[in-house]
């Protein structure tokens, strides 16, 4: 990104500044208070370089971001318009003191010279889209672009591990521990999902013994019920082959007057089990309402007792409200007697002058005034007092008044409560007499079914004919015996469903257990998946060879731009390792040498002069790999007093020689306190601060 144009408005100490970048490819900025250049310092130079930080990232060197704005003013703005591929975009972000709110918008313009705005819909939204567009974050804006003051030599004079540090927060190396911590995470995670998976197959063995159970169990049902349907089969041969007899007997024996009483008989069997039942029920219900109509008894005891011991109290209409007036009354009277007495213990009676109009008062005066406040405060103690008394009156009657109206009601209650419950005890009354004369004719009626039983069995033990008798007990028992296997193939049948039904969960879970077994193994290929890429994204992975890339990558880039500010051939070297004390271990480090003149010398014994420019073109170097590896390109450069180092003729002749050959590759403003300079510069922005006030004046020489 290129800027185009940046206008201030109640901005640090610019109410209304505004810089046309178009207009230079270098510039010279400096600055002076009422005039003078000796006092260049809080001129408002900074403030230009932090005003396009502001307004881009919403990032301020000051703690309150309410500081931005102007002292005295309620609102700032900063309008930065800038051309990143060949598009012109414009940045408008302002700030309120009053409710602490910022707001920023973003638009570019078209073809037809119209602006389009591309802001979100959130403040935040739309500085994440910018910071995509430009593809530059903060940080790297910082590395990149911006040199602030004592910058420039920090990497060069750096110690080893200082500089390997560096080196990842320009390139946001970093980035790399969370994706190790994340592989080691879902690492953790998957081996979790493993430990519960494993959970569910604990008892796989014990389920599947179950199933081949469950699965020979049903084959034995199966053949009992084989061996049960066998014998239905049998006992019905058996049955028709003994009623054939019994035919043939009978019709020999004159057994019409058996078969009737047989037909009686079975007759008055059903009969007396259902009296029986009947009887049982009724008997039952008849018990059930006796007690009932006991407990209503109890109960209708209780309530009329309850009412005998507490006697109507009678309330006359509004006297409950009436004692609740009076009692606020007395409370807001006594607040009100407080509230006096405080305000006349807080008077400031003094023996100099009236605490009312301030004139100044004699002796016997003071003595009054304090008189008179003594007098009135005594007033209202006493009126407090009896309001007091007639709080503590009014409140004990009320609470009387209260209790005997909830007595009252309650006593109403217990009224409704007991007329109903006499509805209830005489209707069940009724019900307990009706169901006594049922109980009496069941059991009349039962007495009469077993007299006619015994009246039965006495007829048919008078007809005699063992073969016929023996004939009708083994029928009756094969009968008896076939009931009892169709029971049994019933139950066997249930069996058998209930063991089919088992199989079939049984076969669920133990498929269910097969697949977590083949999940489990998956998940345990994938947590060692996820380990192996945390050792990869460690720092003895991929962040080593990146470091070791982009160590190489500075000395290439820093070489490169030397050449091109430096007319003596020097070369920059990064050592990546030395001999250690014993003469043959290696050890990692990152150290700075310099080939000049076929000679290798440390970087802390070359001249000021040819250390500012290693340390400028290591600094250029890693800007231009940091915005490369944040995927933007570096166009820009804004330098805050990085001549201080050199001396006068180092800042005459080698600074500005070193800024004229950036220009072509670079725009780029430098602020510096040395006024001197400006004959070195073709373009000069000049901050003026007059009141409080900078003004912003270019010139072009």
């Amino acid at each position: 990104m290129i800027p185009e144009n940046l206008h201030m408005q109640n901005f640090f100490s610019h109410k209304d500044s505004e810089i046309d970048f178009s207009e230079f490819s270098s510039a010279l900025l400096i600055g002076n208070t009422e005039g003078d250049y000796s006092k260049s310092n809080g001129s408002g130079k900074s403030s230009i370089f932090e005003a396009i930080l502001w307004c881009l990232f919403n990032k301020s060197r000051q703690g309150m971001m309410d500081d931005v704005v102007s002292w005295g003013e309620t609102t700032c703005s900063v309008s930065l318009e800038f051309t990143h591929s060949e598009i012109l975009y414009r940045v408008v972000r302002t700030r309120n003191r009053m409710n602490s709110t910022s707001a920023v918008s973003f638009s570019y313009m078209d073809k037809a010279g119209d602006w389009n705005d591309i802001s979100c819909s959130t403040s935040g939204d739309t500085n994440a889209k910018i910071e995509s567009v430009i593809k530059l974050e903060y940080k790297t804006f910082i590395n990149s672009v911006y040199f602030r003051q004592n910058d420039i030599s920090e990497f060069a004079e750096a110690d080893p591990s200082r500089k390997k540090e560096i080196l990842k927060s320009i390139i946001d190396i970093s980035r790399w521990d969370s994706y190790e911590k994340e592989a080691k995470k879902k690492s953790k995670k998957v081996s979790e999902e493993c430990k519960a998976l494993s959970k569910s197959i604990e008892n796989y063995d014990d389920e599947f013994l179950k199933l081949l159970e469950s699965r020979e169990s049903i084959v034995e049902v199966r053949v009992e019920l084989e061996s049960l349907i066998k014998k239905k089969s049998e006992e019905r041969s058996s049955v028709e082959s003994y009623s054939k007899r019994y035919s043939e007997l009978k019709n020999s024996l004159d057994t019409d007057t058996y078969d009737a009483v047989i037909g009686d008989l079975s007759s008055l069997k059903v009969s007396e089990k259902r009296i029986t039942e009947e009887l049982s029920l009724e008997t039952a219900r008849f018990d059930k309402s006796s007690d009932n109509l006991l407990s209503l008894n109890i109960k209708i005891g209780k309530i009329e007792r309850y009412i005998e011991a507490n006697p109507f109290t009678k309330v006359e209409d509004g006297e409950l409200a009436d004692l609740r007036y009076q009692l606020s009354h007395y409370k807001a009277e006594k607040a009100s007697c407080e509230e006096f007495v405080k305000s006349l213990d807080e008077l400031d009676i003094s023996a100099d002058e009236c605490y009312v109009c301030g004139q100044s008062v004699g002796e016997s005066l003071h003595a009054k005034l304090i008189s008179d406040i003594d007098q009135k405060k005594r007033v209202y103690v006493d009126k407090r007092l009896v309001a007091i008394n007639e709080i503590i009156d009014i409140d004990s009657r009320l609470n009387l008044l209260i209790k005997s109206t909830e007595t009252n009601r309650k006593i109403e209650v217990a009224k409704e409560k007991l007329a109903s419950t006499n509805s209830s005890r005489s209707i069940l009354s009724d019900s307990v007499d009706n169901l006594g004369g049922r109980v009496s004719a069941l059991s009349s009626e039962l007495e009469d079914v077993n007299k006619k039983i015994i009246d039965s069995n006495k007829i048919l033990d008078s007809i005699k004919n063992e073969d016929f008798q023996k004939i009708r007990k083994i029928i009756a028992s094969i009968k008896t015996s076939l009931k009892e296997t169709d029971i049994s193939i019933s139950e066997k049948n249930v069996e058998l469903g209930a063991l089919l039904e088992r199989e079939s969960l049984l076969d669920i879970r133990v498929s269910k257990m097969l697949s977590d077994k083949k999940k489990i193994a998956k998940r345990m290929e994938k947590a060692s998946l996820y380990l192996r890429m945390s050792k990869l994204f460690g720092k003895n992975g991929i962040q080593s060879i990146l470091l070791d890339a982009i160590i190489e990558d500075l000395e290439i880039t820093s070489n490169t731009i030397l050449s091109s500010i430096c007319n003596e051939p020097s070369t920059i070297i990064l050592e990546t390792q030395r001999i250690g004390a014993d003469g043959s271990s290696l050890i990692e480090t990152l150290d700075l040498k310099v080939r000049k003149d076929g000679n290798l010398q440390n970087f802390k014994a070359l001249s000021g002069g040819e250390q500012f420019r290693i340390s400028l073109a290591l600094r250029i170097a890693l800007s231009d790999i940091s915005s490369r590896y944040g995927g933007s390109s570096l166009e820009f450069l804004l330098l805050d007093e990085v001549n201080s180092p050199l001396d006068r003729y180092g800042v005459e002749t080698l600074f500005v020689n070193v800024i004229k050959s950036l220009e072509d590759k670079y725009k780029i403003m430098v602020i510096t306190h040395d006024e001197s300079l400006k004959e070195k510069f073709a373009n000069i922005i000049d901050s003026t601060k007059v009141n409080g006030e900078t003004e912003i004046v270019f010139t072009r020489r």
